[in-house]
């Protein structure tokens, strides 16, 4: 599904990022932006050529899926040098993009408020943290299955007072990465599943601090008790979805 402005970019499209599936919605001041699966035998200069081209086109985008893209570091420079409004920015499975990407976009941006970095294997806590310090607005991030992401670069997300929804399944998290989230007290989806160190503390805190609170994903986080979730039930009124499976302590 696709809608293009001109017909140069439609060429632009066709010739750089043959995929299975791609939208480009675009707009004189406004355009959103998703790419997916690029394949081309010079996949990663292709990738990011194409990005280049339309940044600069369109410097007043705010909003990019690159999800499971080939972009490398190099296009993202191209596209926060000319694009630094970006509000929302999806790099999910890019295997290519890694601390430096990320730290020219949290650099750059600092109006995001959105950032999917899910199963992106070269990002750390150096990237992470940059991204927390500088874009203070975040209100959701995905940073699930980054394995080199700990609570030294997530317990700065107190700062982050809008922070409503948080992703941080797999990760070699404890209490503290979801104490430091649940203090804005705004966080009303956060997916912790399989983040084995978690215990009732991060319960309890979210129970005191986010009555809004609508998702809880803590699947095989088996620290969790019978107390941590009669808390969340006592406070967090508003729940829709609770997935505690896995979690072997819970009766």
């Amino acid at each position: 599904r696709y809608r293009f402005v001109s017909r140069e970019l439609k060429v632009l499209v066709d010739r750089y990022l043959r995929s299975e599936y791609y939208e480009l919605t675009l707009a004189d001041t406004v355009a959103t932006v998703r790419v997916h699966d690029a394949r081309n035998p010079e996949k990663e200069a292709a990738a990011d050529g194409a990005l280049a081209w339309l940044s600069t086109k369109c410097p007043q985008l705010h909003t990019v899926n690159l999800w499971s893209t080939p972009v490398t570091n190099s296009g993202i420079e191209r596209l926060v040098q000319q694009c630094s409004n970006l509000h929302v920015l999806d790099l999910a499975h890019c295997p290519h993009v890694s601390d430096a990407g990320v730290r020219l976009i949290a650099a750059s941006c600092p109006n995001l408020l959105g950032l999917d970095l899910v199963g992106c294997p070269d990002v750390s806590d150096f990237g992470v943290k940059a991204v927390i310090i500088l874009c203070p607005n975040l209100q959701a991030f995905y940073i699930g299955g980054v394995r080199g992401t700990t609570d030294t670069s997530l317990i700065h997300l107190k700062a982050c007072k809008s922070l409503h929804t948080l992703f941080t399944g797999g990760l070699r998290i404890s209490d503290e990465t979801i104490r430091a989230a649940a203090a804005g007290g705004q966080l009303h989806t956060l997916h912790c599943n399989a983040c084995f160190w978690v215990t009732d503390i991060s319960l309890f805190s979210l129970a005191q601090n986010c009555a809004s609170l609508r998702i809880l994903n803590a699947n095989g986080c088996r620290r969790i008790t019978d107390a941590g979730v009669a808390a969340i039930a006592t406070n967090c009124r508003s729940l829709t979805l609770l997935d505690i499976g896995g979690c072997t302590e819970v009766t």
